[in-house]
């Protein structure tokens, strides 16, 4: 078999080793947090408010963020572990003692019989000597299961971020091929903005693409109202619209979503 290749196979099993010995406990542990909390999201889905489930679901993302055990440098068990470790040393140290190796001061040969024959036995006049010549066999290597899901969770990312991608070019189609919204909107969004304090710059535009009104862009956002709705809304359902929609920006929803 191909060297190369067999080098690349044993790369493969090392980082799939390294990655299910890290992951296998995030994986059990967030599997663990998200049961909990979907059967606390169904006891309690009509006794507290959205806000709170909101707060309450970002508990998974936290989790995700801290190192799965106290092992790493970044926690005090790590700090711990090499102290105690340290120390035990120091206790196991003189009991401790290296057993005797015995060496035989006159080693002896010994040579089968077979060998002294073939060893002198004189080549016949005429016949060419044989030599004997050994090809190097390279064993194959095989791919372990970790290496295996380790491929698998990579094509995921893969397949999510190309998702990702996707969807953001999709939103920024729909801010590019949006219209402008009427002045009476962009002065009721003026209004809005000084009333909930929200500071950066927001676009309003009007989309025949879009089902309800929604946000689109992380750095600069922009409201996009379906056309339909904007000759059969009042002035109070378009406030009502706008202040919902600002409430999304000025919480940061996007970026938390995101």
């Amino acid at each position: 078999m191909n060297p190369f290749l067999n080098g690349m196979i044993l790369e493969l099993n090392r980082i799939g080793s390294v990655f299910y010995d890290y992951m296998a406990d995030i994986f059990i542990q967030s599997t663990v947090l998200i049961s909990v909390l979907f059967l606390l999201d169904l006891v309690l889905r009509k006794r507290m408010r959205a806000v709170f489930r909101y707060c309450l679901w970002l508990l998974v993302l936290v989790k995700l963020i801290l190192p799965p055990t106290l092992a790493l440098p970044t926690g005090i068990g790590y700090w711990c572990k090499d102290l105690s470790t340290t120390a035990q040393r120091a206790i196991r140290q003189p009991a401790e003692q290296p057993e005797p190796i015995y060496t035989d001061p006159n080693p002896v040969q010994v040579a089968s019989a077979a060998d002294d024959r073939l060893l002198n036995t004189p080549s016949k006049p005429g016949v060419p000597e044989m030599t004997v010549t050994s090809s190097p066999v390279t064993n194959r290597v095989q791919l372990t299961g970790k290496a295996a899901l380790f491929l698998t969770w990579l094509g995921g990312m893969i397949a999510f971020l190309m998702l990702l991608f996707q969807r953001i070019r999709f939103a920024r189609g729909l801010i590019n091929t949006a219209q402008p919204a009427p002045d009476t909107w962009h002065t009721l969004l003026g209004t809005c903005r000084q009333q909930l304090r929200v500071r950066s710059e927001v676009k309003l535009k009007t989309s025949a693409t879009v089902p309800s009104p929604a946000v689109c862009g992380l750095h600069k956002p922009s409201i996009l109202i379906p056309t339909g709705l904007v000759e059969s809304l009042s002035t109070a359902e378009i406030k009502a619209t706008l202040v919902h929609e600002l409430a999304h920006i000025k919480r940061g929803d996007l970026w938390i979503n995101a």
